[in-house]
């Protein structure tokens, strides 16, 4: 299929937004990006200057470097596939994610969401799967490229980091939590690609335990019983059990699964650890959990602007937070989202 001359002409440069509104069937991706794969396991559309969608490229068939000419030809900067087909795009775009990381081509803002976006979709299947084993195996790839990319420079990092929802889900909070933790990681001094992997594999998977916390239970709206906290705080310990088997053998990653509710002071659960029993990964963890916590819409809770939860967090300094990866995750923001209230209130964390 060939692009009419008219098509999308006068498209401007957009943010990708992946946030589907009432009614909408269709999620974009940059031309770039789709460019990049060798075949998509889902047909890909064009959008009309009237709105509507037209087939341009069935699934499974290659895009050829005279398919990028022509779109850039008519400066056609987004394609698009259904949101019903979203499972298998996203297993597409799964197995060539390393060749995606890799190119000079993609801006890294775009691989960042790319990256997150995927990650979004395998932690949703893992907790909908009985199979825990080929969830971890896919999980154990996505995070070493998070981990390249990350440690491509600066400008990775504040892609990476700078993606946040409002939406709160359990699959959502963990992939935010991993990707703070690994922008943090990188700018407290940690290089090494290995403690790295590990701090992605047991912070997207802090909260497995919750696939046995009934749902009625985690969404539910107000304050817990004594009763219901109790067997809320329990996912820690059925994480231990989850996760054992398949990564048992990486103490980082256990590590943190184990203790992301630890706090500072020795008043967290579930063993009352205080800040030198702490390993610096988990309290990496700790601080970019409540971070995404804060700052994620909850039945029993709004969400707070990056503002206001990082004010709430100085007051969470030396009892349930470290005060200096704190004062990193300031920084980090101040670089990521410059303006005045970066620089006010917080001077003195």
């Amino acid at each position: 299929m060939t692009v009419a001359t008219k098509e999308r002409a006068d498209h401007p440069q957009a943010e990708v937004s992946w946030e589907a509104s009432e009614g909408d069937e269709y999620a974009p991706i940059a031309i770039e990006s789709l460019l990049a794969m060798a075949s998509v396991d889902a047909n890909v559309y064009l959008k009309r200057d009237d709105g509507r969608f037209v087939l341009y490229r069935y699934r499974n068939l290659p895009f050829l470097l005279a398919d990028q000419e022509r779109l850039i030809e008519h400066r056609v900067k987004l394609l698009y596939f259904r949101r019903s087909e979203k499972k298998e795009f996203f297993r597409s775009l799964e197995g060539q994610i390393d060749q995606l990381i890799a190119s000079t081509t993609i801006a890294a803002d775009e691989k960042a969401n790319l990256l997150y976006q995927s990650s979004l979709n395998l932690v949703e299947q893992f907790f909908e799967s009985s199979d825990v084993a080929i969830e971890v195996q896919r999980t154990k790839r996505l995070v070493s490229n998070y981990v390249s990319f990350v440690l491509q420079g600066d400008e990775s990092g504040r892609s990476i980091f700078a993606l946040s929802g409002h939406d709160y889900y359990t699959y959502k909070h963990s992939v935010e939590v991993c990707t703070y933790s690994l922008s943090l990681a990188v700018k407290i001094g940690i290089a090494d690609t290995e403690r790295l992997r590990s701090i992605g594999l047991g912070t997207i998977y802090h909260d497995i335990g919750k696939k046995r916390i009934p749902k009625e239970l985690i969404n539910k709206p107000g304050r817990l019983s004594e009763a219901e906290w109790e067997l809320m705080k329990q996912h820690v310990a059925f994480g231990i059990e989850l996760a054992a088997p398949e990564i048992g053998t990486d103490p980082i990653a256990m590590a943190i699964i184990e203790n992301h509710h630890e706090d500072f002071d020795g008043k967290g659960y579930l063993r009352s650890l205080k800040e030198p029993d702490l390993i610096q990964e988990v309290r990496v963890a700790i601080v970019a959990d409540v971070f995404s916590a804060l700052t994620s819409e909850r039945a029993y809770s709004r969400a707070h602007r990056t503002y206001d939860a990082l004010m709430i967090m100085k007051n969470l300094i030396g009892k349930r937070i470290d005060p200096d990866i704190f004062r990193e995750l300031v920084m980090m923001f101040r670089e990521a989202q410059p303006g005045p209230e970066a620089e006010s209130g917080l001077s003195k964390s």
